[in-house]
């Protein structure tokens, strides 16, 4: 569902950063002021880790600086509530994320990709089933057996109602015939928490978002949700190997709200396909197992397009209320 990794990255920011638009030190009056970045997700998650390591990166790009800020609640819709209500300034942007295609479709938000203004996209990850090192379950099979001998009875931490986490876990109960007792949070970093607190039995993440735990040997990867296996993750089987057919993740960009000056947006276009190309954040990313895949507006507006499309017809298949 999603591209993993892209042959094509280095070609695209070379051929964004070429054109012939004024830089963010060179636009006239903007901006007056820090920039706000709205992360809608609570800190620790990979949502979060993407804009620090955006911020930190685009010091050079943004002479006012870049301010990160948190606005967690409603799988992600607070925060980008509050960049939309803003004033269309280029003033405060928000990171968003594969959710911004779901939530309208489960009437959990009630404005749509189209009613934001995409600046570039930045990230791509798989799901993946996660449960503790101590657990005696030691792969997908004996998740599969441990859910069938208890329907329902046990507890699937997601990242959120209607967030992409809590759909790969719906889709993955409908293609393994299991069901499990979904317990949503405020994002993925409280949710890998209550699994290493054993409030819970086993969480949906992306592979970044546990690595750390995973490295330190208290959490394991049992699949991902991808069409091939990771590279960070050579070990872990995908789905489709255990004949599994599910492919789910996530992706994540830069984006503000609509009626954004033209000007505006070609300083921002160029100043993030810049900061996209500094070694500083492509090597954060690869350090903290997030998948670098870089789209410009256009592309993402694609992206974006595609999945809105592909999420709307899985919540109808899978009956899936908030």
């Amino acid at each position: 569902m999603i591209q993993i990794r892209c042959k094509l990255v280095t070609a695209l920011l070379a051929a964004s950063a070429a054109a012939v638009l004024p830089s963010l030190a060179h636009s006239g009056t903007y901006p007056e002021r820090p920039v706000e970045l709205v992360v809608p997700f609570q800190a620790g998650g990979g949502t979060d880790a993407l804009a620090r390591a955006f911020g930190k990166a685009s010091q050079k790009h943004f002479p006012k600086g870049v301010v990160v800020l948190n606005k967690a609640g409603a799988s992600g819709s607070i925060g980008w509530q509050y960049m939309m209500n803003a004033k269309p300034d280029g003033h405060t942007l928000a990171v968003v994320t594969v959710e911004m295609v779901i939530l309208p479709h489960l009437n959990l938000f009630n404005r749509t990709w189209e009613d934001v203004t995409p600046i570039a996209q930045l990230n791509a990850d798989p799901a993946a089933l996660v449960v503790r090192s101590d657990s005696s379950i030691n792969s997908v099979e004996d998740l599969i057996a441990a859910a069938r001998k208890e329907p329902g009875r046990m507890n699937m931490g997601t990242s959120g109602n209607g967030t992409i986490y809590d759909l790969a876990a719906a889709a993955f109960e409908d293609k393994a015939n299991v069901k499990f007792n979904r317990v949503p949070y405020q994002g993925a970093a409280p949710a890998i928490l209550s699994l290493l607190g054993g409030q819970i039995d086993a969480v949906t993440a992306s592979p970044a978002e546990v690595s750390a735990h995973v490295a330190s040997g208290k959490l394991k990867i049992l699949a991902v949700m991808a069409d091939k296996r990771l590279e960070e993750f050579k070990a872990v089987p995908t789905l489709k190997e255990k004949n599994i057919p599910l492919s789910i993740g996530t992706w994540r960009g830069i984006m503000g709200p609509k009626n954004l000056p033209p000007e505006v947006v070609s300083t921002l276009k160029t100043a993030v396909a810049e900061i996209a190309r500094e070694p500083e954040l492509q090597n954060t990313l690869k350090q903290l197992n997030l998948g670098f895949v870089y789209a410009d507006d256009t592309g993402f507006k694609s992206v974006m397009a595609r999945d809105n499309q592909v999420f709307k017809d899985l919540v109808t298949k899978l009956k899936i209320t908030p």
